[in-house]
């Protein structure tokens, strides 16, 4: 699925896939809780340097004392070090559990039953834009001492034209018509890069592409998420201000990581083929 302004230039299926196959989008739900996040800050609820602890103490339930200087911007950053052995902002590290930490948090602010953030997606997020979304949460526990275990992380069911509304959302700087549903100052700070003096190119729950070191083919202002969901799938989500351009691309976990691996389309090839689909 490629967007440019808004409007489908190319749209193509296979492997009886159609514009209304509907698949878990992974990790992308960490994008769609940095949308909640920007929008409790609007509201008042938290800032980026609000301590996680003040907000919700079971940051040391399985951590250590040392967690108790975790902010807000370290779960949203990558950078909290949470369940490792260092400590807040010293390291960026992809901490699923962290992440889902990150979604608790949100859930708590906004007073939800077990801290679960599903229901404001659907309310504040997916009914805004017109999306037909599921969303919901895995039941899971966090395992003290591995990131791998995210815990009971939402999770997010999507057709691709739907995520493509998602993207747009993003490009347009958090308005849909003329809605703010997360302020423009934290849209752009979150799609930029939070993290270079770790030698990372992170935002707020968005891998950046400044210096074009992520993804030599795309614009430095492109910001992106991959997602891993059920059914071996994987789903490469792209978003390029600079071309007003979305892509949403989904694949066997097999087909995408062979890919990779042996020099074949990886993302800048997408990257090709969007912008020349596009122009």
């Amino acid at each position: 699925m490629i967007c440019r302004d808004g409007e489908v230039v190319c749209e193509a299926y296979g492997d009886g896939g159609s514009a209304d196959s509907r698949w878990e989008i992974g990790s992308i739900r960490k994008s769609v809780c940095s949308t909640l996040l920007g929008g409790a800050i609007a509201e008042g609820l938290l800032s980026l340097d609000t301590p996680v602890y003040d907000v919700w103490p079971e940051i040391l339930t399985l951590g250590q004392e040392k967690d108790r200087a975790i902010l807000v911007r370290h779960l949203a950053t990558n950078t909290s070090g949470w369940m490792l052995d260092h400590s807040a902002g010293d390291k960026w590290v992809y901490n699923n559990a962290a992440c889902t930490a990150g979604n608790a948090l949100v859930g708590r602010v906004y007073e939800m039953p077990d801290d679960r953030i599903a229901p404001l997606v659907t309310e504040k997020i997916a009914s805004v834009i017109g999306t037909d979304w599921d969303c919901y949460h895995y039941d899971g526990a966090f395992e003290a001492g591995s990131h791998g275990q995210p815990g009971p992380k939402l999770a997010i069911d999507s057709t691709l034209r739907d995520l493509a509304k998602f993207g747009q959302l993003w490009l347009n700087e958090g308005k849909r018509d003329d809605r703010a549903v997360v302020p423009a100052d934290y849209v752009r700070e979150a799609r930029s890069n939070q993290c270079a003096h770790l030698d990372a190119h992170y935002g707020y729950w968005w891998f950046t592409n400044d210096g074009r070191a992520q993804i030599p083919e795309a614009p430095e202002d492109a910001f992106y998420h991959i997602g891993h969901g059920r059914a071996y799938r994987r789903t490469l989500f792209l978003c390029i201000p600079s071309e007003s351009l979305v892509v949403a691309i989904g694949t066997h976990q097999q087909v995408f990581d062979i890919r990779c691996k042996t020099g074949r389309p990886t993302a800048g090839g997408f990257v090709r083929l969007s912008l020349h689909r596009s122009s």
